[in-house]
């Protein structure tokens, strides 16, 4: 073809030659996604939506709240992303009885008291102070444990107890030995 003196030759387009389709935006369990393909021969491209995945619903089970921890009701969660449907129940807390003495004192040693939660097997205790040595008839020997507490007493070292003898075990020859 020849126009205004110039010759033309017509040329058929060749159309577009699209390469493969390639993520742009990655889609989430809620929002889409999007794709792109250009052509190889000229700028145009096309896009195209990608559907959003959905939850991937994992089932978890309900757990009871204890005085320590929390708890929860049996809920759905997504393995992906952030999704859940879990209420906590807060922890209850300890509720404590009242106090009982647990181990007396003596009169040289502390005894202790105690109080037990009625949901755990937790407890608090506190120390009993010494109740030391009574002697309210003055005869020199303490009304609760019988000690001798004169001024020239040396028996000291057992603390105003009988003596004890102690049954050891020769693992040996079997004997018996009286200490």
């Amino acid at each position: 073809m020849e126009i205004d003196g110039n010759t033309y030759v017509e040329i058929s387009a060749t159309g577009h030659n699209l390469g493969k389709w390639v993520e742009t935006q990655t889609p989430t369990c809620t929002a889409m996604g999007r794709e792109q393909r250009v052509c190889e021969n000229c700028d145009h491209f096309e896009t195209r939506n990608v559907e959003a995945f959905g939850h991937d619903r994992v089932e978890h089970p309900a757990q009871s709240a204890t005085c320590t921890e929390i708890g929860w009701e049996a809920y759905e969660a997504c393995s992906r992303c952030e999704y859940s449907t879990c209420a906590e129940i807060p922890q209850i807390g300890h509720r404590f009885g009242t106090w009982f003495e647990f181990q007396a004192a003596t009169c040289t040693a502390n005894g202790e008291e105690r109080r037990n939660c009625s949901n755990c097997e937790h407890y608090e205790a506190r120390e009993l102070e010494t109740l030391g040595h009574t002697d309210a008839n003055n005869d020199e020997i303490c009304d609760l444990c019988e000690k001798n507490l004169s001024a020239d007493s040396t028996t000291d070292d057992n603390d105003g107890l009988a003596p004890v003898a102690f049954l050891l075990q020769n693992t040996t020859n079997g004997r018996k030995i009286l200490k």
